[in-house]
């Protein structure tokens, strides 16, 4: 699927189940590739699941607008203000792995600020979430797993 084609699809989705099952294929495409095209489709994607009500698969949708903009000084601004929402849409819908994404992007945010410090507490809300969450996607396991071994590795 290319990505006109990917757009064309969000933009005629109807129910929160649709956008559901499109969101492995948005993570996979986010993962890959950082562009102006990538966080349009992002941001479709975002009004899309605000549009159906399901603000669980917001959450989600953040994760991969944040990583979008991540690694700019100038994105700052915008990446705190989405990870503000995350948290707060995650913590109203008592979302664990809404929570559990947060801390990690909350991890790397703080990391590339130069406070170890926080970026050491937040790693670790995250995984204590991660060690409690019963039920959690690969996907969050994968990703929380990679943030904690990569802090491991960089600190030697």
């Amino acid at each position: 699927m290319n990505l006109t084609s990917i757009k064309n699809t969000i933009i005629s989705l109807k129910t929160t189940i649709e956008l559901q099952e499109l969101l492995s294929s948005l993570r996979v495409i986010a993962a890959n590739e950082k562009s102006e095209e990538i966080l349009e489709i992002i941001n479709i994607a975002l009004q899309k699941s605000f549009d159906v009500e399901d603000e669980k698969t917001a959450v989600d949708i953040l994760e991969l607008k944040i990583k979008q903009l991540f690694g700019s000084k100038k994105n700052m601004k915008q990446i705190e203000n989405d990870l503000f929402l995350m948290k707060h849409i995650a913590n109203m819908l008592d979302y664990q792995e809404g929570l559990i994404l947060a801390f990690s992007i909350e991890w790397g945010i703080e990391r590339f600020k130069g406070n170890d410090k926080k970026s050491l507490e937040v790693l670790q809300k995250s995984m204590d979430l991660l060690e409690k969450c019963t039920n959690c996607s690969c996907y969050t396991y994968n990703i929380t797993r990679y943030s904690y071994a990569f802090d491991k590795w960089k600190s030697y």
